[in-house]
């Protein structure tokens, strides 16, 4: 694999179908040269087509300096192999810390295993961003941060829990006024919405210091009634 023993700042990882131009415009907009490496990931059997795209993105990545680690292809029909093999890959890069996934490519069956392969490298303490595009314009981009994939990391139970339920319909409360609804002290209450503030879960903003939920905030509290709505089922059967 060219390049295995270089150290590289970031990798990205493109799930490749016929088209290589949304990757020719992530390495783009996102400066790409020296210290950078590129890893295609598309779905077995390879199409001509896909070995022609690929083919195509080399010259532009070898003219930035980015260096191009191959293209490695996957089953489709063994998501699990697939995604140990993508984590593999990116696992023998030496160096990285940093890691873009774009799956504006490719089919679903390469696209899935890539995105839970950016979940488990998140978890694993990688910086991890997920992109997807239009493949074939730029109408549209979306950007999964990994300030979002972190959520799967966080232990929010408790105090930190109770205290995002209560402001997911009661946004813009106080310190005082969450630890009289909570029946909490306020140097507690203080200290759990440091942590959430710390996770980017709760943020505080107007003249009263009102806290409130950030867009994380919100779907961890989603998630947390759902998870307390399934409970009760459970112990209604």
């Amino acid at each position: 694999m060219e390049g295995c023993f270089a150290v590289f700042e970031r990798l990205f990882v493109f799930t490749l179908g016929f088209h290589e131009d949304f990757v020719i415009r992530r390495l783009t907009s996102s400066a790409a040269g020296r210290g950078d490496g590129v890893l295609c990931v598309t779905i077995r059997p390879v199409a001509s087509a896909t070995f022609r795209a690929y083919s195509n993105l080399v010259p532009f990545a070898q003219v930035n300096g980015v260096r191009v680690l191959g293209l490695l292809d996957v089953d489709p029909e063994d998501p699990a192999s697939a995604i140990t093999s993508i984590i593999s890959k990116v696992l023998g890069v030496n160096g990285v810390r940093s890691v873009v996934f774009d799956v504006s490519g490719g089919s679903r069956g390469v696209a899935v295993p890539a995105i839970f392969s950016a979940i488990l490298l998140s978890i694993a303490g990688y910086n991890v961003d997920i992109y997807v595009s239009s493949e074939g314009g730029d109408a549209w981009d979306a950007r999964v941060s990994s300030s979002f994939l972190k959520l799967f990391t966080l232990n929010i139970v408790g105090q930190k829990l109770r205290i995002l339920e209560l402001l997911s319909g009661d946004e813009g409360l106080t310190v005082k006024e969450i630890a009289v609804k909570l029946g909490l002290n306020e140097k507690t209450v203080k200290n759990r919405l440091a942590e959430l503030t710390r996770s980017g879960l709760v943020t505080k903003k107007g003249r009263a210091a009102g806290v409130y939920l950030t867009q994380w905030g919100n779907l961890m509290a989603l998630l947390a009634r759902i998870a307390r709505i399934e409970k009760v089922k459970v112990r209604l059967e």
